[in-house]
């Protein structure tokens, strides 16, 4: 076992992503990696997902206004509240379905398929986890625009 920072396929994992012979494992540290007006993002970067952690700051500010055409997301709301706003879209990143509003707790579980378009109004202290389908990659996001969920 080894606790360096590895590469693959471009994307840079966590230092503190485990690598073994056999992959059965991964271990590591969420780290910060982002903070603005709106939120706080600490992140732990796996070798085939990821989990981000977020504290919001400002409830007036959408958080995501997108959708991605292969991550799963899952969404845990830790503290807090908020709503989150979906819709399916197409491969040109259309809306196919109707606008749903969902109104989010502490403890709520939010699971994003590919292809959902989503964005959150979260209340100002809210804690949220996302566990991912895929690990960040700053050169492939997977990430497309959804700005007309908030119209």
């Amino acid at each position: 076992m080894s606790k360096k920072l590895y590469k693959t396929e471009g994307i840079e994992l966590s230092e503190t992503t485990t690598r073994r012979d056999k992959m059965d494992v991964q271990a590591g540290v969420i780290v910060p990696v982002h903070k603005d007006d709106r939120r706080a993002i600490s992140e732990f970067n796996g070798i085939d997902m990821s989990v981000q952690d977020f504290e919001v700051f400002a409830s007036d500010l959408p958080l995501g206004k997108h959708f991605h055409r292969a991550k799963r997301e899952i969404f845990i709301i830790q503290e807090g509240s908020g709503q989150v706003l979906t819709s399916l879209v197409d491969d040109d990143g259309v809306r196919v379905g109707e606008k749903q509003t969902t109104d989010l707790q502490s403890g709520s579980v939010i699971v994003i398929d590919p292809m959902t378009a989503h964005t959150f109004y979260l209340d100002p202290g809210t804690k949220m986890i996302c566990v991912s389908s895929a690990p960040f990659n700053p050169n492939d996001m997977d990430m497309h625009p959804a700005e007309w969920l908030v119209e």
